[in-house]
């Protein structure tokens, strides 16, 4: 279960946004083996919104800078809770 921080900031633009980043890397299912590569493509996005920008002068999608922060946020309370992980994000 989500604690009350994260499940006020668990917006159904954050489950959309969960559900587009997992079809986008071809995971059906969450598993212990790419849980990691989740985490690390949110942490490139995140680089990415930043460093657009900095460097070329964008304005940055606050929200969904802040979403990317949530999810990564919910995937480190809950790694070891692959099955909730999996309904929270997927279903």
């Amino acid at each position: 279960m989500l604690s009350e921080s994260l499940k006020s900031r668990f917006t159904p633009r954050a489950k959309e946004e969960a559900k587009k980043l997992l079809s986008e890397m071809k995971i059906a299912e969450l598993n212990d083996d790419n849980l990691y590569e989740v985490e690390v493509e949110l942490d490139t996005r995140v680089s990415g919104l930043v460093t657009m920008n900095e460097c070329e002068h964008q304005p940055i999608d606050h929200e969904l800078l802040d979403i990317y922060d949530t999810l990564t946020d919910i995937i480190l309370e809950h790694e070891e809770e692959i099955n909730f992980l999996n309904k929270l994000f997927l279903e």
